[in-house]
């Protein structure tokens, strides 16, 4: 039971980090250009 929450926990984490990094990039994109 327990690694199925260790799991649940690190693939949350993995899902956040990858949402900010495909929400920020287009805005790092722009900036760039600019």
């Amino acid at each position: 039971m327990y690694s199925i929450g260790f799991w649940g926990i690190l693939s949350g984490i993995f899902k956040f980090f990858l949402i900010t990094i495909y929400l920020t990039s287009p805005v790092r994109i722009v900036m760039d250009s600019q």
